[in-house]
């Protein structure tokens, strides 16, 4: 492969800058959208524009990773929010179809999800509606699950006070993304696409999200596609696909050993995922083209994982149980210095890292000489973007020379170390509980306060986080940062421009 295409969700850090750091581990060179053509927020894709960047090179293209969400709808916000026709929705995929019979195409996809709170990133009818249209579709897949009559009676009761139109609404939006994500796999089980991956994003156990991902199951195993994997995740898509191509195009996949720092819940639930964590992992993995092996392996995973029935959020850590982290961490600096690739998804705490876990390993020279680590959102965006990782360094580090691996590791640890644990575990909460009230301001609407929050999140760095990451990493950390969907979720850390494209 010579030459590689990618065309992220949107244009966020989590679905664009986390792969755009992988991508020199590839060893092809490679090409990515303008981020003013991508999708922002609530403001789709500018497709016209968009299309003719990707027609313009894909024919010189060997291969291409794209969302499907971004080249159908505009990208992820833009599916939830979309009113197109289905015919537009029809015209846009027979497109992409097209595009993967002139260049090899990875494609991601998305079942939607049934959004936790608000109304940001959803139809405006979440707001007044949410709680009963949760109710709803939690009640009613139980119900038809376990066979519940009470579960099925109350989802009925919690449509109630919903107008009738919104549900409509809502299971339309379901159904059309329903049926292009059948059609995808059809496509691929033709042999129209090299690999399709379908995410689901937020969900929980039961839910019309669950009932969706099981209709797309059952048809994949009907047509039995060894080509489409299905699995929890949605922002991290574009980095897995990444290593399932890597590893289609290697002499053979990697073995994989995983470890828990506690196995004994490695069956528990995370937040805002569907399937036990231990079946995420494995699909994870699957999907990835990895195959796991205790006999000699080649990679170590360690999921790090939580005790209990209830994952915490990163933000309520203070006073829960003790972990071994320093077991952990030790554990990891031995199987590296055997030549082991290993990595550490931190998945103990949802939307942020552990702060015990990170402090130890940044005790560690080189950060215990981790390959890849992340903790960020949710279980599956942290764990697929460590499976992306270590893939992607097992296969560059007989490549390339040692300092130019180490160049490229040490940038993506540093952004992951900076966001997962600087801003999602230290800096956020103090902007949320102190800077953003005093300001009076919404923390998912900055508007004229953002720069003042700026510079205090920037202040806060420099005094409880660059100086670890620095020491740990030896190289300069931080340039600056953005809030790049102008709130306080999410941040685009900017790191020193002495690799600008690697």
């Amino acid at each position: 492969m010579k030459r590689l295409l990618f065309i992220p969700l949107d244009d966020r850090p989590a679905t664009r800058e986390t792969v755009l750091d992988l991508l020199p581990l590839v060893g092809a060179d490679w090409a990515t959208p303008p981020k003013d053509l991508l999708g922002h927020r609530r403001r789709p894709a500018d497709l016209d524009a968009l299309w003719r960047w990707v027609d313009g090179e894909a024919a010189s293209a060997d291969a291409l990773i794209a969302s499907s969400e971004v080249l159908v709808y505009g990208g992820l916000v833009a599916s939830r929010l979309s009113v197109d026709p289905m015919e537009v929705l029809w015209r846009r995929l027979d497109r992409v179809i097209g595009l993967a019979q002139r260049v090899p195409m990875c494609l991601s996809a998305v079942n939607p999800r049934i959004p936790a709170g608000g109304a940001e990133e959803d139809p405006a009818y979440w707001e007044p509606h949410g709680d009963a249209l949760r109710a709803y579709s939690q009640h009613l897949d139980a119900g038809e699950q376990t066979g519940d009559e009470l579960k099925l009676r109350q989802a009925m009761r919690a449509l109630e006070t919903v107008p009738a139109p919104v549900i409509d609404d809502l299971l339309r939006r379901r159904r059309r993304q329903l049926l292009i994500n059948l059609e995808l796999i059809a496509v691929a089980s033709a042999g129209g696409l090299r690999a399709l991956l379908i995410g689901q994003d937020d969900a929980r156990p039961y839910g019309l999200t669950r009932a969706d991902l099981a209709a797309l199951r059952r048809f994949r195993d009907r047509m039995a596609c060894a080509r489409v994997h299905l699995s929890a995740g949605a922002d991290e898509l574009g980095a897995r696909l990444l290593a399932r191509l890597a590893n289609d195009t290697a002499s053979g996949p990697p073995r994989v050993a995983v470890r828990y720092t506690f196995p004994e819940a490695r069956r528990s639930v995370p937040r805002y995922e569907p399937a036990p964590l231990e079946e995420t992992v494995a699909a994870h993995l699957e999907a990835a083209g990895c195959t796991v092996s205790d006999e000699g392996p080649e990679i170590l995973l360690w999921v790090h994982n939580f005790t209990g029935v209830q994952q915490r959020e990163s933000v309520d850590q203070r006073g829960a149980p003790p972990a071994p982290t320093r077991t952990v961490v030790t554990a990891l600096a031995e199987a590296a210095a055997r030549g082991m690739i290993c990595g550490c998804a931190d998945v103990r705490f949802a939307n942020g890292a552990d702060d015990a876990l990170v402090r130890a390993l940044l005790a560690r020279e080189d950060l215990a000489g981790l390959a890849g680590y992340a903790g960020w959102n949710t279980c599956s965006n942290s764990l697929g973007t460590v499976v992306a990782q270590v893939v992607l360094a097992y296969h560059a580090r007989a490549r390339l020379s040692p300092a130019r691996y180490r160049q490229i590791r040490r940038r993506m640890l540093t952004r992951r170390l900076l966001d997962d644990w600087g801003y999602q575990t230290i800096v956020r909460p103090y902007l949320a509980r102190e800077v953003v009230p005093a300001l009076e301001t919404d923390p998912s609407r900055l508007g004229p306060a953002a720069p003042t929050v700026k510079e205090a999140a920037l202040r806060r760095f420099r005094e409880q986080v660059v100086p670890a990451v620095e020491r740990a990493l030896g190289h300069p950390a931080l340039a600056g940062l953005n809030f790049p969907w102008d709130r306080l979720f999410e941040v685009d850390v900017v790191l020193p421009d002495y690799e600008q494209r690697l």
